[in-house]
């Protein structure tokens, strides 16, 4: 953190006067020796409820400073929730107190001060590692590893690529008496298309009585290709002519087994991929190269499923997204000859 100052936040009871003094000497002392910015909450002005500002100030922290003098029960909750989102915490605690360390925080180093001078000079070296070395802060145990990677999207170099996981997620769905919803939305689906109804007919069509399987489709209107002109490669156009190809074929096939909705819209979808169950999203985006020529699957995808972390807002966002592709093509029926 080279010329920024690192921001530390005590948790610590606010009326004890001991403590107080321990802050103002010890603490705040030591963070100014080691170039850092000390808050305390009781010192703030604060609108809305306390205990969401105080989840905020953890969260923003670059260091915390936890006194576990008299073991508080509201800083220990507030170190829980600390350690939860994998923040290490700083405790310190009086020599004289007699409390026994809890068994949850035992093991953790404690600076144990005699007084305001004693802590100011521990604290000073713990707080400038800290603010060397901001990777101290992470807690990275297995647990915290773990978390961290579960939130994060599973990378595709591309729809080839990503294909094959896509498989993996539709096929079992398909081979299951249940209701399965599929959504693509794309600029001309002549990739992602021929791979889910080459899935349907194989292990689907045929095998369950009444339809189960509803297939919404998004695909760009041919108006806006020509409109664009020059602008948008005519590979594209073909590209259309062979899914809409397909498409014919495969209505034949799974007429009266497949709920088949096909949205035409009218601009760049730059968000695009596969949604399945809601649940399970396949994320690609729309760019151009270096030769001014649209790119689609070869970009990068991006998989996600429903947490409440990332994957449910990027669920819908790619939802909001599709909606609205749904009603513009309600609008240009409607009103465009």
């Amino acid at each position: 953190m080279a010329g920024i100052k690192a921001s530390v936040f005590v948790l610590m009871p606010f009326k004890d006067a001991f403590l107080q003094e321990m802050y103002e000497n010890g603490i705040e002392k030591a963070c100014n020796n080691a170039n850092a910015f000390c808050r305390r909450l009781d010192k703030e002005l604060i609108h809305g409820r306390m205990t969401d500002e105080i989840y905020n100030q953890i969260d923003r922290a670059d260091i915390l400073i936890a006194d576990v003098t008299g073991l508080n029960p509201n800083v220990f909750y507030e170190i829980g929730f600390a350690h939860g989102i994998g923040k290490n915490v700083i405790l310190i605690k009086r020599s004289s107190d007699t409390h026994d360390f809890p068994f949850d925080t035992h093991d953790f180093q404690h600076i144990i001060y005699t007084d305001a001078n004693h802590l100011k000079e521990e604290l000073t070296r713990r707080v400038s590692r800290f603010s060397e070395k901001p990777e101290f802060n992470e807690w990275n145990s297995a647990f915290h590893k773990k978390r961290r990677q579960r939130y994060l999207p599973k990378l595709y170099d591309g729809f080839t690529e990503a294909s094959i996981s896509m498989e993996r997620e539709i096929k079992p769905l398909l081979s299951k008496e249940q209701l399965v919803n599929i959504k693509l939305l794309g600029m001309a689906l002549h990739k992602s298309f021929p791979l889910v109804a080459g899935l349907i007919e194989d292990n689907y069509l045929g095998k369950w009585k009444s339809p189960l399987l509803t297939l919404d489709l998004a695909a760009i209107r041919k108006e806006w290709i020509i409109e664009k002109g020059d602008l948008i490669h005519k590979d594209w156009m073909d590209r259309l002519d062979m899914f809409e190809e397909h498409l014919a074929k495969f209505k034949k096939k799974a007429e009266g087994q497949v709920e088949l909705n096909l949205y035409r819209f009218h601009h760049m979808p730059y968000l695009h991929g596969m949604l399945v169950n809601e649940q399970h999203l396949f994320l690609g985006s729309c760019s151009w190269d270096r030769h001014n020529k649209l790119t689609v699957g070869g970009n990068p995808y991006e998989k996600y499923s429903g947490d409440i972390m990332v994957g449910d807002r990027k669920i819908e966002q790619f939802s909001r997204w599709f909606n609205y592709c749904v009603k513009e093509h309600k609008y240009y029926s409607e009103n465009v000859k």
